[in-house]
C-alpha cells in the first residue's frame, strides 16, 4: 500500500485594504458568543408576532360582531374566535419575548464595548 501524501501546509495570504479611522478589535468570551448568536432568529420573532397580532386582530375583528349581536351562533364560529384569541396571545408573548431578548443583547453589547480602554491622550470622565 503506497502512503497517502500530505498535503504541504499553505501559508494563507491576507490582503488588507487602508482603513482611514481607527479599527477596534473586541474580544468576547463564550456565553456572550452564545448571546449574540441567539440574537439572530430576533427578527424572526418580531415578524412572526406582527403577523399573529395582525391575522387574529383581523379574525377577532370579523367574529366579534357576529358574537356580540346575540345572534344564534355556530360552533365554527365561536371556534374560529377562540383561535383568533389564542394566536393574539401568541403574538403579544412573541413581541415580548423579542423585546426582552432584545435588551439582553444590547446589554452583552455594551458591556463588551465598556472593556476598550480609552485612547490614548484622551482624558476620563
Amino acid at each position: 500500500m503506497e502512503k497517502e501524501e500530505e498535503a504541504p501546509y499553505v501559508q494563507q495570504k491576507i490582503r488588507h485594504a487602508p482603513y482611514s479611522k481607527e479599527l477596534f478589535v473586541y474580544t468576547i468570551d463564550g456565553h456572550e458568543l452564545d448571546t449574540l448568536s441567539k440574537g439572530l432568529v430576533l427578527p424572526l420573532y418580531f415578524n412572526f408576532s406582527i403577523f399573529f397580532l395582525s391575522f387574529s386582530g383581523s379574525l377577532i375583528g370579523s367574529m366579534l360582531p357576529t358574537i356580540l349581536a346575540k345572534i344564534p351562533c355556530s360552533n365554527w364560529i365561536w371556534l374560529l374566535f377562540i383561535i383568533g384569541c389564542t394566536i393574539f396571545v401568541c403574538g403579544i408573548f412573541l413581541l415580548v419575548f423579542w423585546f426582552i431578548r432584545g435588551e439582553e443583547i444590547k446589554k452583552v453589547v455594551q458591556d463588551i464595548k465598556k472593556r476598550m480602554p480609552p485612547a490614548q491622550g484622551t482624558p476620563v470622565g
